[in-house]
């Protein structure tokens, strides 16, 4: 009951290759699904949709500014499906801060393409006290992304570090919603 741990919504399977010639060609170069890419099907978006209206409802009702998205296994989808949801999120107007938690395979970066040397990442902002403003990028409107570009073998002393609460807290003072 204190985990509220109820099914939401379901988010059919797409595939990740869009057209005949990526499917022949299938290059090793793994492709992100996000809401924002022309090639999708409508009920993959609509399902997206749908779960971010019903999530961002709970947290304004329980009055919460943060969202955990996690699961047991590897390659389950968690980095897509944060993304998609901020993607949602942010156009319907909440800013939305999206952090990649995942410090031992980060995946956002390889979503948005971006590149390792853009920006400072989480890491740096925890471990080295380099300022958030330095890390944050601005994907879209009301979306701002704290990447992780490198990942780490023994993440728990950084998020057991004090610098990790005062980024949260500087987050929640910036945004209406933070996705980990």
């Amino acid at each position: 009951k204190m985990l509220d741990g109820r099914i939401l919504g379901s988010i059919p399977y797409t595939r990740k290759y869009h057209t005949l010639g990526e499917l022949f060609h299938q290059r090793k170069r793994k492709k992100g699904l996000l809401i924002s890419s022309v090639t999708l099907v409508m009920p993959f978006i609509e399902s997206v949709k749908r779960i971010a209206t019903t999530i961002q409802r709970q947290l304004h009702r329980k009055n919460e500014k943060v969202l955990l998205i996690t699961s047991a296994e590897e390659n389950e989808g968690k980095s897509s499906l944060a993304a998609n949801l901020a993607l949602a999120m942010a156009e319907k107007g909440v800013r939305v801060v999206l952090i990649d938690g995942d410090l031992k395979k980060p995946a956002l970066h390889k979503l948005f393409h971006r590149r390792s040397s853009a920006s400072a990442s989480l890491s740096d902002c925890i471990l080295k006290e380099i300022p958030l403003e330095n890390a944050l990028i601005q994907e879209r409107d009301n979306l701002w992304v704290l990447y992780q570009y490198e990942g780490i073998s023994n993440s728990s002393p950084v998020f057991s570090h004090p610098g990790f609460e005062r980024i949260l807290q500087q987050c929640r003072a910036a945004a209406d919603l933070i996705i980990l």
